[in-house]
């Protein structure tokens, strides 16, 4: 599958297009992920993932 990521900060809306043959689970996840309200990042432990909620102030990226 070919991606084009085309990044410009004055866009007054951002959206995204796929042109697909067949909805897989996957892109059906990324599109739900997508659309839906980011209030968490996701953290990453001895290999384990986990979401973690964040408020709109600052964030510190410890690694």
């Amino acid at each position: 599958m070919k991606v084009k990521l085309n990044i410009n900060s004055n866009l007054n809306e951002e959206k995204a297009e796929f042109w697909i043959k067949k909805m897989t689970t996957k892109i059906e996840q990324i599109t739900k992920e997508l659309n839906s309200k980011q209030d968490f990042l996701w953290c990453y432990q001895d290999r384990d993932a986990f979401q973690v909620k964040y408020f709109k102030s600052s964030i510190v990226i410890f690694s």
